[in-house]
């Protein structure tokens, strides 16, 4: 994995359910004010601002910035698209089959507010399940591939932590960009399970998705490494 390069800006993504708005909170304790959200509004059916960049390049900067949010290429504003010269990346991630649960059932919860309403799931979960296509790799700075993702993740990114273990993976993500850490992580934003989960899919599900479980895999045997 690269190394910080603090006066250069930092994009943190927040992958949806996975602990993001938690790892949220502790981003603003250590960068505010120079910590910049990046966010649209489902309700409104509005896509997020970019933050001007330009001036944080320049050679009398000497402090780091922090952008946060949701990133999707496939809803016309990935990292490239808005920021192509930024190249340093944290995130926190999940297990992709719990991730699409978890999001299935947000999305059935907040679905019926959104102007958005093509990603609202209709189906139970089950046909979800077999038919969904996971978001993740949507929020990704690169287009990856089982062929490269090593080396992109490897190129562009700080750390990788696992949602799993949110206390060991923020802790050597602070160590890495030079903040303290208190291993005091609240959770927000959960959403309740109103079906069974049918966890006999999860093998089909792993199979159909690959990439995502390969992403997960290196994640995974990397986000306790300093």
């Amino acid at each position: 994995m690269r190394k910080y390069e603090k006066k250069k800006p930092l994009i943190a993504i927040h992958l949806p359910k996975s602990g993001g708005t938690s790892f949220g909170k502790i981003l603003r304790q250590w960068y505010s004010p120079k910590l910049y959200f990046f966010y649209g509004n489902n309700i409104k059916g509005k896509i997020p601002k970019k933050v001007r960049l330009k001036k944080f390049f320049s050679n009398q900067f000497r402090e780091g910035i922090c952008i946060y949010g949701h990133f999707n290429k496939s809803r016309g504003f990935g990292i490239k698209k808005y920021y192509p010269e930024v190249d340093q990346f944290i995130t926190i991630i999940r297990e992709p089959f719990e991730m699409a649960v978890s999001e299935y059932f947000f999305l059935r919860k907040v679905g019926k507010d959104c102007k958005v309403k093509w990603s609202i799931p209709e189906n139970d979960i089950e046909t979800y399940l077999t038919s969904c296509t996971p978001n993740m790799l949507n929020h990704f700075p690169c287009d990856l591939t089982m062929d490269n993702y090593k080396d992109l993740l490897e190129e562009h990114f700080i750390h990788i932590g696992m949602t799993e273990d949110m206390v060991t993976s923020v802790r050597i993500i602070a160590e890495k960009l030079g903040f303290s850490f208190a291993q005091n992580i609240e959770t927000f934003n959960t959403t309740e399970r109103t079906q069974r989960v049918p966890y006999e899919l999860k093998k089909d599900f792993m199979e159909r998705h690959p990439v995502e479980y390969a992403v997960y895999e290196f994640a995974k045997a990397n986000y306790n490494k300093h």
